[in-house]
């Protein structure tokens, strides 16, 4: 069951995880995949896609919809859920995580009591969660001086990146030197701090990912990421002037957009957009989304740029009955591999902007 195919409806979520799981179909796991930005593709029975779960790029990570597990190939063959896929990539504990799943996918059904036999540590959720597509569901607020002890800092490659140090601090970016990793707040449409992610800048930190929850004063500071958009609290009041909403998957590409003089621009923080997100977007007045993906391809010619644009059909598929879609679609190799429109320069932008497709 996708989220399009449950738009409007109100959802009852308690968990016994046997049942969530026979709800939980090869497509909805290849949303997730692309949600968690890890590139699926179908190959025979299983869907393949990168080692996310410990924070690798290698195509070994694979599905096998018989036994609803995952293996990571270059793991000595480690065999886990989507729950646990979702727990190591996000940071979150596997309660949290089950929760995110059944949130996300939109999932229907009574999925209570037993749960709490084989789960001691749900009580937390012992009281059923409810959570409609098409109104504000609100995140856990963190406390507004949460970062107050850790310093400001301008990050002199993003400086070279497009990203001015009056936008650096206009966005709250702090310094952690507890891992030399730049903090990065995440905050609510109301402005309320519901997350902080951080930037690994060591090797050895960077292997598991650079981008991911940060913890702060002992606590991983994580929250479900389909349930906002980066941005949102700083491009509200153009997007409600303009009617357009601009959306990327990088927290980067907000501020490099920012730096621009575009401020109608936010982060889906994947390469997906949930149903949730979809609904933000027409709350802040939007009639018109365009979306800003990274390059995944090497060459338009090629099978891997056919599989994006597979994907942004999909995309497309799930937001035009709400909005007008337009994508920045690199027809003329104006960026590089893995660039987002918005990495080399507003000139690119621009003619990236002329150029965009309609699908």
């Amino acid at each position: 069951m996708s989220p399009s195919s449950c738009r409007g409806r109100v959802m009852t979520l308690s968990f016994d995880i046997q049942k969530v799981k026979e709800e939980i179909t090869p497509s909805d796991i290849y949303d997730i995949l692309e949600y968690l930005g890890a590139e699926p593709e179908q190959r025979g029975d299983a869907i393949v896609s990168k080692t996310v779960s410990h924070g690798g790029d290698s195509k070994k990570l694979f599905y096998y919809p018989n036994t609803q597990l995952f293996i990571d190939y270059t793991n000595g063959g480690d065999r886990f859920d989507v729950f646990e896929l979702v727990s190591r990539v996000l940071g979150m504990k596997l309660t949290d995580s089950i929760w995110f799943v059944v949130s996300y996918l939109n999932l229907q059904g009574d999925f209570a009591d037993s749960i709490h036999d084989d789960w001691s540590t749900f009580d937390r959720y012992e009281n059923i969660h409810t959570v409609n597509m098409y109104e504000p569901t609100d995140l856990p607020v963190l406390p507004f001086n949460l970062l107050d002890n850790y310093p400001s800092v301008v990050v002199k490659s993003w400086v070279e990146s497009h990203i001015s140090p009056e936008v650096q601090d206009r966005f709250g970016i702090r310094f952690n030197a507890t891992d030399s990793s730049i903090l990065i707040p995440h905050w609510d449409v109301d402005g309320n701090l519901v997350g902080v992610r951080k930037r690994a800048l060591v090797d050895d930190d960077i292997r598991f990912g650079k981008y991911r929850p940060a913890v702060i004063k002992g606590e991983l500071r994580n929250h479900p990421l389909a349930f906002n958009l980066y941005g949102i609290d700083k491009a509200l009041t153009a997007i409600r002037e303009s009617h357009m909403a601009i959306v990327v998957e990088s927290e980067k590409s907000v501020m490099q957009s920012h730096t621009y003089g575009i401020e109608q621009t936010v982060a889906c923080c994947g390469s997906s957009i949930s149903m949730y997100q979809v609904n933000m977007l027409r709350q802040a007045g939007a009639t018109h989304v365009v979306i800003g993906f990274d390059r995944d391809y090497k060459s338009l010619n090629s099978d891997e740029a056919q599989q994006v644009a597979n994907r942004l059909k999909k995309l497309n598929d799930k937001i035009s009955p709400y909005m007008r879609v337009s994508f920045l679609w690199d027809k003329k190799d104006r960026l590089g591999y893995k660039d987002s429109p918005f990495d080399r320069g507003k000139d690119v932008l621009m003619e990236l902007w002329k150029d965009r497709v309609v699908l």
